[in-house]
Protein backbone atom coordinates (compact mmCIF):
# COMPACT_ATOMS: atom_id res chain seq x y z
CA UNK A 1 0.00 0.00 0.00
CA UNK A 2 2.77 2.46 0.81
CA UNK A 3 4.65 1.70 -2.44
CA UNK A 4 1.34 2.32 -4.36
CA UNK A 5 0.72 5.79 -2.22
CA UNK A 6 4.62 6.54 -3.20
CA UNK A 7 4.01 5.90 -7.26
CA UNK A 8 0.83 7.65 -7.29
CA UNK A 9 2.30 10.87 -5.29
CA UNK A 10 4.90 10.90 -7.18
CA UNK A 11 3.01 11.01 -10.53
CA UNK A 12 0.33 12.78 -9.54
CA UNK A 13 1.50 15.89 -7.37
CA UNK A 14 3.39 17.78 -9.94
CA UNK A 15 -0.22 17.92 -12.13
CA UNK A 16 -1.72 19.31 -9.07
CA UNK A 17 0.65 22.25 -9.24
CA UNK A 18 -0.13 23.01 -12.82
CA UNK A 19 -3.42 24.87 -11.46
CA UNK A 20 -2.01 27.41 -9.07
CA UNK A 21 -3.16 30.28 -11.08
CA UNK A 22 -0.81 33.26 -11.25
CA UNK A 23 2.00 31.23 -10.62
CA UNK A 24 4.08 29.06 -13.36
CA UNK A 25 4.36 25.33 -12.92
CA UNK A 26 7.13 22.65 -14.08
CA UNK A 27 6.54 20.56 -16.83
CA UNK A 28 7.56 16.99 -14.99
CA UNK A 29 9.48 14.65 -17.09
CA UNK A 30 8.66 11.46 -15.91
CA UNK A 31 11.53 8.50 -16.30
CA UNK A 32 9.19 6.45 -17.93
CA UNK A 33 8.23 8.85 -20.99
CA UNK A 34 11.95 9.13 -22.32
CA UNK A 35 12.63 7.81 -25.74
CA UNK A 36 16.01 5.71 -25.68
CA UNK A 37 17.92 7.95 -27.80
CA UNK A 38 19.44 7.11 -30.88
CA UNK A 39 18.32 4.11 -30.56
CA UNK A 40 19.71 2.05 -33.80
CA UNK A 41 21.12 -1.36 -34.47
CA UNK A 42 24.25 -0.66 -32.24
CA UNK A 43 22.09 0.20 -29.25
CA UNK A 44 22.21 3.43 -27.48
CA UNK A 45 24.42 5.33 -30.89
CA UNK A 46 24.40 9.28 -30.68
CA UNK A 47 27.84 9.70 -32.33
CA UNK A 48 27.95 7.09 -35.26
CA UNK A 49 24.89 6.97 -37.52
CA UNK A 50 24.16 3.34 -39.25
CA UNK A 51 21.46 4.83 -41.04
CA UNK A 52 19.65 8.04 -41.49
CA UNK A 53 16.67 7.66 -39.44
CA UNK A 54 18.18 8.87 -36.82
CA UNK A 55 20.05 11.89 -37.26
CA UNK A 56 17.68 14.40 -35.51
CA UNK A 57 19.17 12.73 -32.44
CA UNK A 58 23.07 12.20 -33.58
CA UNK A 59 26.41 14.29 -34.14
CA UNK A 60 25.57 16.74 -36.57
CA UNK A 61 29.28 16.16 -37.59
CA UNK A 62 28.81 12.89 -38.53
CA UNK A 63 27.13 13.66 -41.48
CA UNK A 64 30.21 13.69 -43.18
CA UNK A 65 29.80 9.77 -43.39
CA UNK A 66 27.24 9.56 -45.84
CA UNK A 67 28.51 10.08 -49.69
CA UNK A 68 24.96 10.06 -51.40
CA UNK A 69 21.83 11.43 -51.12
CA UNK A 70 19.57 8.87 -48.22
CA UNK A 71 15.92 9.36 -46.92
CA UNK A 72 14.70 6.87 -43.99
CA UNK A 73 11.96 6.05 -41.21
CA UNK A 74 11.69 4.11 -38.10
CA UNK A 75 8.61 2.65 -35.99
CA UNK A 76 8.99 1.67 -32.87
CA UNK A 77 7.07 -0.50 -30.53
CA UNK A 78 7.15 -1.78 -26.76
CA UNK A 79 6.04 -4.03 -24.11
CA UNK A 80 3.85 -2.15 -21.26
CA UNK A 81 5.17 -1.02 -17.92
CA UNK A 82 4.32 -1.99 -14.94
CA UNK A 83 3.14 -0.13 -11.50
CA UNK A 84 1.46 -0.62 -8.66
CA UNK A 85 -1.96 1.44 -9.22
CA UNK A 86 -4.18 0.49 -11.21
CA UNK A 87 -4.05 2.18 -14.68
CA UNK A 88 -5.51 1.26 -18.14
CA UNK A 89 -2.51 2.28 -19.55
CA UNK A 90 0.83 3.25 -18.47
CA UNK A 91 4.31 4.29 -20.79
CA UNK A 92 4.08 5.29 -23.78
CA UNK A 93 1.18 6.80 -26.44
CA UNK A 94 0.49 7.30 -30.25
CA UNK A 95 2.74 4.20 -31.61
CA UNK A 96 1.18 4.76 -34.84
CA UNK A 97 3.47 7.82 -35.24
CA UNK A 98 6.91 7.45 -36.61
CA UNK A 99 9.83 7.16 -34.03
CA UNK A 100 11.89 9.24 -36.26
CA UNK A 101 12.73 9.85 -40.01
CA UNK A 102 15.83 11.64 -42.01
CA UNK A 103 16.74 12.92 -45.41
CA UNK A 104 20.53 13.84 -46.57
CA UNK A 105 21.95 15.09 -49.25
CA UNK A 106 25.79 16.01 -49.79
CA UNK A 107 27.13 18.81 -51.69
CA UNK A 108 30.70 18.66 -52.48
CA UNK A 109 32.48 19.07 -48.95
CA UNK A 110 29.13 19.99 -47.24
CA UNK A 111 26.29 17.89 -46.29
CA UNK A 112 23.11 18.86 -45.03
CA UNK A 113 20.21 16.96 -43.35
CA UNK A 114 16.42 17.13 -42.29
CA UNK A 115 15.43 15.47 -39.50
CA UNK A 116 12.55 14.41 -37.05
CA UNK A 117 12.60 12.11 -33.66
CA UNK A 118 10.60 11.55 -30.86
CA UNK A 119 12.27 12.63 -27.43
CA UNK A 120 9.38 12.22 -24.79
CA UNK A 121 6.79 10.29 -25.10
CA UNK A 122 4.31 9.55 -22.17
CA UNK A 123 0.59 8.33 -20.89
CA UNK A 124 -0.96 7.55 -18.27
CA UNK A 125 -4.71 6.17 -18.53
CA UNK A 126 -6.20 5.36 -15.34
CA UNK A 127 -8.78 2.96 -14.25
CA UNK A 128 -12.51 3.69 -12.62
CA UNK A 129 -10.98 5.80 -9.29
CA UNK A 130 -14.23 5.35 -6.51
CA UNK A 131 -14.92 8.82 -4.54
CA UNK A 132 -14.82 8.70 -1.06
CA UNK A 133 -15.81 10.78 1.83
CA UNK A 134 -15.55 11.71 5.63
CA UNK A 135 -19.46 10.80 5.40
CA UNK A 136 -19.16 7.95 3.34
CA UNK A 137 -15.50 6.57 3.93
CA UNK A 138 -16.54 3.00 1.90
CA UNK A 139 -17.52 5.45 -1.35
CA UNK A 140 -20.38 7.15 -2.35
CA UNK A 141 -21.15 5.08 -5.41
CA UNK A 142 -19.42 7.77 -7.97
CA UNK A 143 -16.14 7.54 -9.80
CA UNK A 144 -13.97 9.55 -11.31
CA UNK A 145 -11.04 9.01 -13.98
CA UNK A 146 -7.73 10.66 -15.04
CA UNK A 147 -5.30 10.64 -17.44
CA UNK A 148 -2.19 12.17 -19.07
CA UNK A 149 -0.59 12.38 -22.30
CA UNK A 150 2.33 14.20 -23.31
CA UNK A 151 4.70 14.07 -26.50
CA UNK A 152 7.69 16.24 -27.61
CA UNK A 153 8.52 16.34 -31.47
CA UNK A 154 11.68 17.34 -32.57
CA UNK A 155 12.05 18.78 -36.29
CA UNK A 156 15.85 19.81 -36.85
CA UNK A 157 17.75 21.26 -39.98
CA UNK A 158 21.78 19.98 -39.83
CA UNK A 159 24.86 20.66 -41.65
CA UNK A 160 28.31 19.35 -41.93
CA UNK A 161 31.97 20.30 -43.50
CA UNK A 162 34.55 18.25 -43.59
CA UNK A 163 38.22 18.56 -44.58
CA UNK A 164 40.46 15.63 -45.08
CA UNK A 165 44.51 14.99 -44.53
CA UNK A 166 44.43 17.64 -42.07
CA UNK A 167 47.59 15.46 -39.84
CA UNK A 168 48.29 12.18 -41.94
CA UNK A 169 47.24 11.55 -45.39
CA UNK A 170 44.61 9.86 -44.52
CA UNK A 171 42.42 11.49 -41.69
CA UNK A 172 39.12 13.35 -41.76
CA UNK A 173 37.97 16.19 -39.62
CA UNK A 174 34.24 17.33 -40.06
CA UNK A 175 32.58 20.02 -37.49
CA UNK A 176 28.27 19.96 -37.62
CA UNK A 177 25.77 22.35 -36.39
CA UNK A 178 21.97 21.45 -35.77
CA UNK A 179 18.71 23.69 -35.39
CA UNK A 180 15.96 22.09 -33.58
CA UNK A 181 12.43 22.79 -33.32
CA UNK A 182 10.78 21.89 -30.49
CA UNK A 183 6.52 20.74 -30.43
CA UNK A 184 5.19 19.76 -27.37
CA UNK A 185 1.62 18.64 -26.83
CA UNK A 186 0.50 18.17 -23.21
CA UNK A 187 -3.31 16.86 -22.77
CA UNK A 188 -4.81 15.91 -18.75
CA UNK A 189 -8.20 15.34 -18.26
CA UNK A 190 -9.81 14.87 -14.66
CA UNK A 191 -13.43 13.94 -14.00
CA UNK A 192 -15.10 15.63 -17.01
CA UNK A 193 -12.63 18.89 -17.49
CA UNK A 194 -10.11 18.68 -20.44
CA UNK A 195 -7.09 21.04 -20.65
CA UNK A 196 -4.81 21.01 -23.22
CA UNK A 197 -1.55 22.60 -24.72
CA UNK A 198 0.31 23.03 -27.94
CA UNK A 199 3.44 24.98 -27.36
CA UNK A 200 6.95 25.34 -29.23
CA UNK A 201 10.60 26.64 -28.70
CA UNK A 202 13.49 26.29 -30.37
CA UNK A 203 17.20 24.76 -29.52
CA UNK A 204 20.61 23.89 -31.05
CA UNK A 205 22.94 21.44 -31.42
CA UNK A 206 26.77 21.31 -32.78
CA UNK A 207 29.38 18.40 -32.79
CA UNK A 208 32.93 17.24 -34.20
CA UNK A 209 34.23 14.31 -35.50
CA UNK A 210 37.99 13.03 -35.81
CA UNK A 211 38.31 10.17 -38.31
CA UNK A 212 41.77 8.04 -39.07
CA UNK A 213 42.11 5.60 -41.86
CA UNK A 214 45.56 3.74 -40.90
CA UNK A 215 47.38 1.94 -43.94
CA UNK A 216 46.34 -1.47 -42.54
CA UNK A 217 42.49 -0.43 -43.04
CA UNK A 218 42.35 0.17 -39.63
CA UNK A 219 39.46 3.17 -38.68
CA UNK A 220 39.24 5.27 -35.40
CA UNK A 221 37.01 7.30 -35.02
CA UNK A 222 35.89 9.96 -32.28
CA UNK A 223 33.35 12.25 -31.38
CA UNK A 224 31.80 15.04 -29.23
CA UNK A 225 28.65 16.25 -29.41
CA UNK A 226 26.70 18.75 -27.52
CA UNK A 227 22.89 19.36 -27.13
CA UNK A 228 21.27 22.45 -25.65
CA UNK A 229 18.00 21.52 -24.71
CA UNK A 230 15.01 23.94 -25.39
CA UNK A 231 13.00 25.87 -22.60
CA UNK A 232 9.52 26.36 -23.56
CA UNK A 233 7.20 28.71 -22.20
CA UNK A 234 3.69 27.23 -22.68
CA UNK A 235 0.01 27.96 -21.70
CA UNK A 236 -2.34 25.15 -20.82
CA UNK A 237 -5.77 25.95 -21.56
CA UNK A 238 -8.98 24.19 -20.44
CA UNK A 239 -11.06 22.83 -23.74
CA UNK A 240 -13.68 21.21 -22.30
CA UNK A 241 -15.71 19.93 -19.46
CA UNK A 242 -14.89 23.20 -17.09
CA UNK A 243 -18.25 24.38 -15.36
CA UNK A 244 -17.62 27.55 -13.06
CA UNK A 245 -21.13 27.08 -11.30
CA UNK A 246 -19.91 23.64 -10.05
CA UNK A 247 -20.41 22.99 -6.32
CA UNK A 248 -19.03 21.39 -3.66
CA UNK A 249 -19.21 20.59 0.09
CA UNK A 250 -16.52 22.23 2.12
CA UNK A 251 -17.94 21.05 5.62
CA UNK A 252 -14.85 18.86 7.09
CA UNK A 253 -17.79 17.57 9.33
CA UNK A 254 -19.74 16.05 6.87
CA UNK A 255 -23.55 16.21 8.46
CA UNK A 256 -25.26 19.35 7.79
CA UNK A 257 -25.97 19.32 4.31
CA UNK A 258 -23.94 20.89 0.96
CA UNK A 259 -23.17 24.46 1.61
CA UNK A 260 -23.39 25.88 -2.26
CA UNK A 261 -19.58 27.08 -2.78
CA UNK A 262 -18.40 28.03 -6.38
CA UNK A 263 -16.00 25.15 -7.43
CA UNK A 264 -13.11 27.70 -9.06
CA UNK A 265 -10.39 27.03 -11.54
CA UNK A 266 -8.35 29.09 -14.04
CA UNK A 267 -9.82 28.90 -17.56
CA UNK A 268 -5.36 29.04 -18.23
CA UNK A 269 -2.20 28.61 -16.51
CA UNK A 270 1.35 29.43 -17.86
CA UNK A 271 3.96 25.94 -17.62
CA UNK A 272 7.47 25.98 -18.35
CA UNK A 273 9.61 23.30 -20.00
CA UNK A 274 12.89 22.81 -19.50
CA UNK A 275 14.53 19.53 -21.06
CA UNK A 276 17.93 19.10 -20.28
CA UNK A 277 21.56 19.89 -22.25
CA UNK A 278 23.52 16.48 -22.91
CA UNK A 279 27.24 16.37 -23.87
CA UNK A 280 28.10 13.17 -25.51
CA UNK A 281 31.65 11.86 -26.55
CA UNK A 282 33.08 8.04 -27.54
CA UNK A 283 35.13 6.11 -29.60
CA UNK A 284 34.92 4.01 -32.36
CA UNK A 285 37.17 0.75 -34.22
CA UNK A 286 36.71 -0.71 -36.74
CA UNK A 287 38.95 -3.57 -38.30
CA UNK A 288 39.83 -4.61 -41.55
CA UNK A 289 37.50 -7.33 -41.47
CA UNK A 290 34.61 -5.08 -40.68
CA UNK A 291 34.06 -5.97 -36.85
CA UNK A 292 33.24 -3.25 -35.25
CA UNK A 293 33.78 -1.94 -31.08
CA UNK A 294 32.55 1.57 -29.72
CA UNK A 295 32.08 2.80 -26.45
CA UNK A 296 30.12 5.77 -25.88
CA UNK A 297 29.06 8.13 -22.79
CA UNK A 298 26.44 11.28 -22.45
CA UNK A 299 26.44 13.55 -19.34
CA UNK A 300 22.75 14.87 -18.60
CA UNK A 301 22.52 17.67 -16.65
CA UNK A 302 18.59 16.64 -15.37
CA UNK A 303 18.87 19.13 -12.72
CA UNK A 304 17.60 21.58 -15.33
CA UNK A 305 14.10 20.00 -15.79
CA UNK A 306 12.89 19.24 -12.43
CA UNK A 307 14.02 19.28 -8.76
CA UNK A 308 12.99 15.46 -8.33
CA UNK A 309 16.05 14.66 -10.82
CA UNK A 310 19.83 14.69 -10.04
CA UNK A 311 22.84 15.08 -13.07
CA UNK A 312 23.73 11.55 -14.58
CA UNK A 313 26.15 9.55 -17.03
CA UNK A 314 24.88 7.24 -19.48
CA UNK A 315 27.47 5.01 -20.66
CA UNK A 316 27.05 2.23 -23.70
CA UNK A 317 29.39 -0.51 -25.21
CA UNK A 318 28.49 -2.42 -28.48
CA UNK A 319 30.58 -5.04 -30.41
CA UNK A 320 29.53 -5.67 -34.43
CA UNK A 321 29.75 -8.77 -36.99
CA UNK A 322 29.73 -8.85 -40.21
CA UNK A 323 28.23 -11.99 -41.51
CA UNK A 324 28.44 -11.51 -45.10
CA UNK A 325 28.95 -8.32 -46.88
CA UNK A 326 25.90 -6.85 -46.62
CA UNK A 327 24.84 -8.59 -43.59
CA UNK A 328 25.50 -7.57 -39.87
CA UNK A 329 24.60 -8.22 -36.58
CA UNK A 330 25.31 -6.17 -33.11
CA UNK A 331 25.15 -6.72 -29.50
CA UNK A 332 25.88 -4.54 -26.65
CA UNK A 333 24.42 -2.61 -23.30
CA UNK A 334 23.46 0.69 -22.13
CA UNK A 335 23.11 1.61 -18.79
CA UNK A 336 20.58 4.65 -17.74
CA UNK A 337 21.38 5.80 -14.37
CA UNK A 338 17.74 8.09 -13.98
CA UNK A 339 18.70 9.04 -10.40
CA UNK A 340 16.05 11.44 -8.68
CA UNK A 341 15.43 12.87 -5.40
CA UNK A 342 11.85 11.67 -5.02
CA UNK A 343 13.26 8.51 -3.23
CA UNK A 344 15.06 10.89 0.22
CA UNK A 345 11.91 12.73 0.10
CA UNK A 346 9.63 10.32 0.34
CA UNK A 347 12.02 7.90 2.48
CA UNK A 348 11.56 10.79 5.17
CA UNK A 349 7.97 10.97 5.17
CA UNK A 350 6.83 7.32 4.29
CA UNK A 351 10.20 5.34 5.24
CA UNK A 352 9.63 4.02 1.54
CA UNK A 353 12.69 3.74 -0.68
CA UNK A 354 12.65 4.10 -4.70
CA UNK A 355 14.95 2.47 -7.32
CA UNK A 356 12.17 2.15 -9.44
CA UNK A 357 13.33 4.22 -12.12
CA UNK A 358 17.50 2.82 -12.79
CA UNK A 359 17.59 0.28 -15.85
CA UNK A 360 20.54 -1.33 -17.68
CA UNK A 361 19.46 -2.33 -21.33
CA UNK A 362 21.08 -5.21 -22.88
CA UNK A 363 21.16 -4.68 -26.99
CA UNK A 364 21.04 -6.16 -30.18
CA UNK A 365 20.57 -5.20 -33.72
CA UNK A 366 20.62 -6.39 -37.31
CA UNK A 367 21.61 -4.31 -40.51
CA UNK A 368 21.16 -5.57 -43.89
CA UNK A 369 21.43 -3.84 -47.22
CA UNK A 370 19.58 -5.37 -50.37
CA UNK A 371 20.51 -2.86 -53.44
CA UNK A 372 19.59 0.60 -52.39
CA UNK A 373 17.60 -0.29 -49.69
CA UNK A 374 18.56 -0.53 -45.95
CA UNK A 375 16.61 -2.47 -43.14
CA UNK A 376 17.77 -1.90 -39.64
CA UNK A 377 16.99 -2.81 -36.51
CA UNK A 378 17.04 -2.85 -33.04
CA UNK A 379 16.10 -4.68 -29.69
CA UNK A 380 16.62 -3.51 -25.95
CA UNK A 381 15.61 -5.39 -22.99
CA UNK A 382 16.33 -4.28 -19.64
CA UNK A 383 14.78 -7.22 -18.20
CA UNK A 384 17.50 -9.07 -15.83
CA UNK A 385 18.39 -5.58 -14.49
CA UNK A 386 16.01 -2.56 -14.03
CA UNK A 387 14.06 -0.45 -11.36
CA UNK A 388 10.42 -1.77 -11.11
CA UNK A 389 8.91 1.29 -13.60
CA UNK A 390 11.33 0.53 -16.42
CA UNK A 391 11.16 -3.06 -17.10
CA UNK A 392 10.34 -3.13 -20.90
CA UNK A 393 11.38 -4.50 -23.74
CA UNK A 394 11.94 -1.97 -27.35
CA UNK A 395 11.86 -3.17 -30.87
CA UNK A 396 12.54 -0.77 -33.39
CA UNK A 397 12.51 -0.74 -37.07
CA UNK A 398 13.86 1.66 -39.77
CA UNK A 399 14.47 1.16 -43.68
CA UNK A 400 17.09 3.61 -45.28
CA UNK A 401 17.10 4.67 -49.08
CA UNK A 402 19.70 5.37 -51.17
CA UNK A 403 19.41 7.32 -54.54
Amino acid sequence: MKNTFFLFMALFLPLCAFTQSGTKSYFYMKPVGLQIPAFDSKGYNPLFPESVTNLADQNPAALSDFKSMQTGISWRIFSKLETDIRVKEFGQTQPFIPASAGFVFPVNSFVFALGYVQKFNFALVSEKIPISTLEYPEGTGEFFTWEEKTVHHYFSLSGAWKIENILFASDQFSAGVQLGFNQLYFHEKVFSETAESFSNGWSWAAGLQYVINFDNEYKIKSGLFFEKGSKIDATVKYVSGQDENKQFDDDTTGNNGKIPVRYLTPKSWPMIADFPDRLHGGLELTTPENFSFSLQGSYIWMDQTWIAYKNQFNVAGNVGIPITENLRVTGGFYSDTQNDNYSEFYYKIFKVKSSGYRSFFLTAGVNFVWQNITIDLALADNHLSSGKYRTQTHLKAGVNYTF
